[in-house]
Order: structure tokens, then sequence, then C-alpha cells
């Protein structure tokens, strides 16, 4: 598996890295091309958010990054999905969390039609309904030039599975 970028936090006052936490993460693609997005929107710890990131989270005790990108997606969008390959890793930081993230992201289709979704009261209270938009939106909106505070940090890290995504040829757009 190959690592896509290593990013550290330019945003936040240096804290210790007290933990590692390992991500599976998914960029999902309907049967009209576009690409279903998680809309973060509220408070939190990082301050008012309102911003795009690739389904995901972590993965729990005994599964493989590939399962936990299935259950995610099952989860935070409602969808099934197939035909999905492996884009690379990422590693990421946050020193307000103190925490390091490992992130197996993927690319995948996924098939017609929505499940219930399946969140936390954490994430029902952050997450506003997927978005699913063109692949010339979601570069704009990932684009870390278009982006400040945690959004940048987000962003970063999934404009760069993002840019394999579509060095790959996976998605293209003019």
């Amino acid at each position: 598996m190959r690592c896509l970028g290593v990013f550290e936090d330019t945003v936040d006052p240096e804290q210790p890295i007290l933990t590692l936490r390992k991500t599976a993460r998914v960029f999902v693609i309907n049967p009209q091309g576009k690409v279903g997005m998680i809309h973060v929107k509220g408070e939190d710890e990082f301050g008012r958010r309102d911003h795009l990131e690739s389904c995901g989270g972590g993965i729990e005790r005994g599964e493989s990054p590939a399962q936990a990108m299935l259950r995610e997606a099952r989860e935070e969008l409602g969808v099934m999905l197939r035909d999905w390959v492996e884009l690379g890793w990422i590693e990421d930081e946050y020193h307000r969390l103190q925490r390091r993230n490992h992130s197996t992201f993927f690319a995948a289709h996924c098939e017609a039609g929505f499940l219930p979704r399946n969140l936390t009261a954490m994430e029902q209270a952050m997450m506003a309904d997927p978005v699913w938009l063109s692949p010339q939106e979601i570069h704009q909106r990932l684009d870390p030039k278009n982006n400040l505070g945690i959004a940048l940090l987000i962003g970063q890290r999934d404009f760069c599975a993002w840019q394999e995504l579509l060095r790959r040829k996976i998605i293209v757009f003019n």
C-alpha cells in the first residue's frame, strides 16, 4: 500500500501527539457519477464547522480497513458499496486532540437506492444530510486554498487522496 501524504497540523498550537487512530475513508461514486460527501456542520472542540469531508471513521477491533470502509459507508451515507479499490494511506495530525490519524483511503461505487443511516448521537449533532456533488464541485470544495482552520486540515488530507483517485482515472472530469 502506497503513502499518499503526511500532513502536520499547521492550525493549532503544537501539543504532544499522544494517540494514533487508524481510520478508513472512502470516496463513494453513485450511478450518476456524483460523489457522496459528509457535510460536517455544527460546533465542537474545533469551533464552528461547516465543511465537507470524505465518508469514514475509526477502524474497530477485529476489522480490516476494507471492512471498516464498508461499515462507515453504510452508517454515514446509507449505501452499499461495490467495486472498491484501495488508493493508499495518509497520516495527519490534530494537536487539539493530541492525535495522529493513519487513514486508509478507498474509492468505490454504490448501488442505487439508500438505506437508513445509522449515526451515533455525536454524529447526528455534527452531520447534516450527505451531499452528492459532481467531481468538479468536489475538487473545488476540497482544494486547500479554499479552506481555513479545521476545514483546511481535513481538506488537505482529502484533497491528497482525491488527486490519487483522479490520477488513476477512477473518475474523470474536465
